[in-house]
């Protein structure tokens, strides 16, 4: 299994608010994956995850042309090759390839066509109920069950109204195990009215092997239709792509900690930060 890490945003919504918050302009620049959580950047809390589980034998980094540089100093302090840093031609954010487009970047580069994939946002942290060995044994126990599946992280919103602005899964709820769950619907910013669940889910993914060729194939397809074009940019598609085909299970969690903007950046500093002084307090 590799780990593809997609960080080829520009942040643009964040770098506007931190232009326009003096306090914040230390910020500048720094591309969303290595802004510092509790004094450490936000993948370098991925990268000791990842390497500290073994069935995963590689982690590669997709960047931006704008943010290369910073990707590989960052990666040469967590001893990830500089090769495994793969820098898309986008150095706009108008001109931005889309993520989809990115996380299949590496696949073909690197010749990993016949592995499965752990995929994560760069812009993404989990509550710490989150286990990475939990989710690989998951999926594992699926695979065996099912045959090839997927398996996705899930989380309940504080309101129905809110689902609106999130990718969506809609779940089998005679299970009574929530990590064994299936998804039965796929949802992309639904209405309030056009679901049952407030269950988000965010890109963090188990993808078989399998699932691949169905993603290259579908965005093929989508990028022919000026209608469908867009969906290049949307990563939870490659669920919504794949699951009538693959079968794709959740494993729930409490929260996502989503870096979108300023304030959300401060809350979720503000929250590692908490942690961190508590672990220290009980020391």
């Amino acid at each position: 299994m590799k780990a593809i890490i997609l960080a080829a945003g520009f942040g643009s919504r964040l770098q506007n608010d931190i232009n326009n918050n003096q306090a914040y302009s230390y910020l500048k620049n720094i591309p969303k994956g290595l802004l510092p959580i509790a004094n450490k950047p936000i993948l370098s809390y991925w990268a000791k995850k990842i390497k500290a589980y073994t069935p995963i034998t590689e982690i590669f980094v997709v960047t931006n042309s704008l943010h290369f540089n910073q990707f590989v100093s960052w990666a040469k302090q967590e001893d990830i090759p500089e090769k495994n840093i793969l820098k898309n031609t986008c150095c706009d954010n108008n001109k931005r390839n889309g993520a989809i487009v990115d996380f299949l970047h590496p696949i073909k580069h690197f010749n990993i066509e016949d592995e499965d994939i752990f995929l994560i946002a760069s812009d993404t942290l989990l509550s710490k109920d989150f286990s990475l060995t939990k989710m690989h044994k998951t999926w594992t126990e699926n695979q065996i069950l099912h045959g090839p599946s997927n398996q996705i992280c899930a989380y309940p919103l504080n309101s129905k109204e809110l689902v609106s602005k999130y990718g969506i899964v809609e779940i089998d709820q005679n299970k009574q195990d929530k990590n064994y769950t299936k998804v039965l619907s796929c949802k992309e910013k639904p209405k309030p009215n056009e679901t049952n669940s407030i269950l988000a889910c965010p890109a963090v993914y188990i993808l078989s092997k399998e699932s691949l060729p169905i993603i290259k194939n579908t965005l093929k397809q989508k990028l022919k239709n000026p209608k469908t074009h867009h969906e290049k940019d949307i990563m939870g598609k490659v669920i919504g792509w794949t699951y009538k085909t693959i079968p794709t299970f959740t494993l729930q969690i409490e929260e996502r900690f989503d870096i979108g903007n300023l304030q959300s950046y401060i809350e979720t500093d503000e929250f590692f930060k908490s942690l961190k002084t508590r672990r220290l307090s009980k020391n």
